[in-house]
């Protein structure tokens, strides 16, 4: 069943949920068209490819980040104690 869609600039664009079909049960792999299987199957490539690349820049990047926040926080930690002495070397009143 196949609902034509309006044109683009009409209020009804979006179909009503009960006009959405939806799919209750598997489908045959017989039934998927070559074409549409191939374009599947290209497109799991090119997100294990890119999740692949992710990972690899990820663990190429790891030794900077980790020194980077190890830098970040020691700083952090040197400007907090600053503050401190600050405090006890001016004490108010």
């Amino acid at each position: 069943m196949t609902h034509p869609l309006p044109p683009s600039n009409s209020q009804d664009a979006i179909p009503a949920e009960a006009e959405i079909p939806t799919l209750n049960a598997a489908l045959d792999a017989s039934l998927i068209p070559e074409a549409v299987r191939v374009a599947l199957d290209v497109r799991e490539a090119e997100r294990a490819a890119l999740f692949s690349m992710s990972n690899e820049l990820l663990d190429g990047l790891r030794p900077e980040l980790d020194r980077l926040t190890t830098e970040l926080v020691r700083r952090s930690i040197q400007g907090l104690w600053e503050k401190r002495s600050e405090k006890y070397q001016n004490p108010k009143g």
